[in-house]
């Protein structure tokens, strides 16, 4: 069961690193690291994920319907 948890873990890790990457980074590297722009966006995207990632979390857990 623990193995099962770690897998969706990673498939969650790797959607997350996938779609804030592609949504916030250009195609076409202009520098070997981030810039400002780049990282204030990736930032967001991770956190956005997460409180909703959270919000599911608690509903599922409270057995309440979804609003």
């Amino acid at each position: 069961m623990l193995s099962l948890a770690r897998l969706r873990l990673g498939i969650g890790l790797l959607w997350l690193t996938n779609t804030c990457f592609n949504k916030c980074v250009e195609k076409r590297y202009k520098e070997s690291e981030l810039n400002m722009g780049e990282n204030s966006c990736i930032d967001r995207c991770v956190s956005k994920y997460w409180h909703v990632t959270n919000l599911i979390g608690q509903l599922l857990g409270s057995g309440r319907p979804p609003m």
